[in-house]
């Protein structure tokens, strides 16, 4: 999951600045003036993972609502996420989805943007499942907005949605992140979210030598799910949360991660384990608390816990193996084992 050098079979530049009269066709002399004219001039070549294509972004401001439903295609700026940036004067920065661009339009028209769980069945998936898809060095948004910056929108049970990642790398995006049903994302390269990540039926979102500021996720297996249900939720490592893990439901938090789940993750909140949620988490600083609660499990080693531990009576099985915690210990139901020497 490393920050690779650009492969592609064809590339397509865009620069917002050109304001001149000329017939656009993605050349240096000729680029687009939207991402978005960009990425479908891409997208209708049909690019395969062995033959990518990409679109190069010169600095600028963009004031769009990028659609990502293709597989294949890269976009990537040139100056770098400090003076490149998707700035839509409503709406999200970006929707990566496999819905029709038909239904998406009536997604945001009905307030998909500020509220997706109420208006998510406006979504109709279309033929296309973008997969492979990779943003690099671009900024999401503004500071002070509202709503979603970025939205990965899964339609469909069994779904192949992003099978093959979603990759942000070296971006920034500064208001929420809204992820449902898709497998893969992985945030890498110093990529800061300013907000929280807001994660639903999603198989894993990998934040690596990042920062976050806060992550909810919720799972479901009754629902619609992503065509890997492995459910492995937040993993990652050598990443600064600056707010609180909050986990519903079936959620899990590097709980059954190959990669050994969130080692070297510093949370700077608490976490809250609700329901028969369950995370595993090593090498690790907690700022806040821990609460568990009946059905929820937690697995910790090497941890240092800034404050207290607290489950509720029925709580699962809740280990500490090294590591310290400083505030009180709540544990009604004689839960809690800990391994001081490990």
């Amino acid at each position: 999951m490393g920050h690779q050098e650009l492969k592609a079979s064809r590339i397509f530049f865009v620069d917002g600045y050109r304001t001149d009269d000329y017939t656009e066709n993605g050349t240096l002399e000729e680029p687009y003036k939207t991402i978005q004219g960009g990425y479908d001039a891409a997208a209708a070549l049909n690019p395969t993972q062995a033959n990518p294509a990409a679109v190069v972004v010169f600095p600028g401001e963009y004031g769009e609502n990028l659609i990502v439903d293709n597989d294949n295609v890269a976009v990537i700026a040139i100056g770098g996420q400090q003076v490149t940036n998707i700035r839509p004067s409503s709406g999200p920065a970006v929707i990566i989805t496999n819905a029709t661009r038909a239904s998406v339009a009536t997604f945001l028209a009905n307030g998909g943007h500020a509220d997706p769980d109420a208006h998510y069945s406006d979504l109709a998936a279309g033929a296309n499942l973008p997969k492979n898809v990779q943003f690099r060095d671009i900024t999401f948004g503004k500071s002070g907005g509202s709503g979603y910056d970025l939205m990965a929108l899964g339609v469909g049970d069994g779904t192949e949605f992003l099978g093959s990642e979603l990759n942000i790398m070296g971006c920034c995006i500064w208001n929420e992140t809204y992820l449902r049903l898709a497998n893969y994302i992985s945030m890498q390269g110093a990529t800061w979210c300013a907000n929280k990540i807001v994660a639903y039926n999603i198989a894993g979102c990998w934040c690596n030598d990042s920062q976050i500021t806060g992550y909810e996720g919720d799972y479901d297996s009754g629902d619609d799910e992503p065509s890997d249900n492995g459910n492995y939720g937040l993993c990652g490592g050598k990443t600064l949360n600056n707010g609180s893990i909050e986990l519903d439901g079936e959620a899990r938090a590097g709980a059954g991660d190959p990669n050994g789940g969130l080692v070297l993750f510093q949370i700077a909140g608490n976490i809250d384990l609700n329901e028969t949620s369950d995370i595993s988490i090593a090498m690790s600083g907690i700022g806040g608390n821990i609460d568990a609660e009946a059905g929820a499990s937690f697995d910790l080693k090497g941890c240092h816990v800034q404050g207290n531990i607290a489950m509720a009576n029925g709580a699962g099985t809740c280990q500490m193996d090294g590591g310290h915690y400083m505030g009180v210990l709540t544990d009604p139901g004689g839960k809690f084992t800990r391994n001081a020497g490990a």
